[in-house]
C-alpha cells in the first residue's frame, strides 16, 4: 500500500498541466496584494483569515473552469458523447482537486513543508521531493466527511453485489427444484 499511493499521485501529476510550481501560485497571490514570497515561511506573517480568502479565490476559479468544462462536454448528446464527457469530466475533476490540493497547500504555506531550505526550480524536481505532502493535502481537504462516504459507497457496494447473488441463487433454487419436482411429476411419480 505504501508503495501503490505514491504512485498513484505520480500517475496523476502526468496528466497535463497537473503540477504547480510554487512561484506560480506565490506570482498569482502577489496580485491578490500578497507580495515578496519566495518560501513558505514567507506566508507565516500573514493573517490566516486573509490566506483563507485568498485559498476560497483559487478554489472559486477552479470551480467555474470545471463547471465550463462540464457544459462543454455534454453539449453533443447522444450516449457516446455522454460516455466520452463523462471520462473526461472525471479526469479534468482529479486534475483540478490535484491542481486544487498544490495551491491550496502553497498559499498556506504547507507545501512544500515550511522546513526545507530551498525550492527546487525545476517542476519536475520539485514534484518529485513534494508528491507526500500533496497527496496529505488531498487526504486533508476531502476530510473524514469524503472518507466515510467512500466506505459507505464501497458498503452500498458490497450489499448489492451480495443480494444480486442471493437472489440468483434463490432463483436457481427455485428453479432446480420446479424442474426436479415438474420432472417427477412428469415420469409419474409423486413428490
Amino acid at each position: 500500500m505504501d508503495e501503490k499511493i505514491p504512485a498513484v499521485v505520480r500517475y496523476i501529476g502526468k496528466l497535463p498541466y497537473a503540477k504547480v510550481h510554487p512561484d506560480e501560485t506565490y506570482a498569482q497571490l502577489s496580485l491578490l496584494g500578497i507580495n515578496d514570497v519566495k518560501h513558505p515561511k514567507d506566508l507565516y506573517k500573514y493573517d490566516p483569515a486573509l490566506l483563507s480568502k485568498y485559498a476560497k479565490t483559487f478554489v472559486e476559479k477552479e470551480r467555474i473552469k470545471l463547471a465550463g468544462i462540464a457544459f462543454g462536454t455534454g453539449l453533443p448528446g447522444g450516449p457516446v458523447s455522454i460516455t466520452g464527457g463523462v471520462l473526461l469530466d472525471m479526469e479534468e475533476y482529479v486534475r483540478r482537486i490535484f491542481i486544487l490540493a498544490q495551491k491550496v497547500g502553497h498559499t498556506f504555506g504547507i507545501i512544500p513543508i515550511p522546513f526545507v531550505k530551498f525550492i527546487p526550480d525545476s517542476i519536475e524536481d520539485y514534484f518529485d521531493s513534494v508528491h507526500e505532502e500533496i497527496l496529505k493535502a488531498i487526504l486533508i481537504g476531502f476530510g473524514t466527511a469524503g472518507i466515510s462516504m467512500g466506505i459507505a459507497q464501497f458498503s452500498k457496494h458490497l450489499a448489492e453485489k451480495e443480494v444480486k447473488e442471493i437472489i440468483h441463487r434463490k432463483i436457481s433454487e427455485k428453479a432446480i427444484c420446479n424442474l426436479l419436482l415438474g420432472g417427477r411429476t412428469l415420469t409419474g411419480r409423486s413428490a
